[in-house]
């Protein structure tokens, strides 16, 4: 069995306190994945760090929690970057 893996989450269109926070108890509470740490990023970014199992797709956890009103890329380095296009 593999170990733990963190992958970090750049947030974007999160416009309020319960909304970011908000989005990180969501994302905690997704199975798979075993804990989040939040801090702001060098450009004023939510930066999130997902712990969780080697090899999880913490995108689509994401998508899941979201839907549609979110729009993820991965950079090369594996960050992932999320626009929230509604309002949360």
């Amino acid at each position: 069995t593999s170990g733990p893996a963190q992958t970090a989450v750049v947030v974007r269109g999160l416009s309020s306190f319960g909304a970011i926070t908000g989005f990180r108890q969501s994302l905690a509470a997704a199975e798979g994945v075993e804990a989040v740490n939040l801090s702001l990023g060098p450009t004023g970014e939510f930066l999130y760090r997902a712990t969780h199992a080697e090899g999880f797709d913490l995108a689509a956890a994401i998508r899941q929690l979201e839907g549609e009103g979110a729009e993820i890329e991965k950079d090369a380095s594996g960050t992932l970057h999320v626009t929230i296009s509604r309002g949360r």
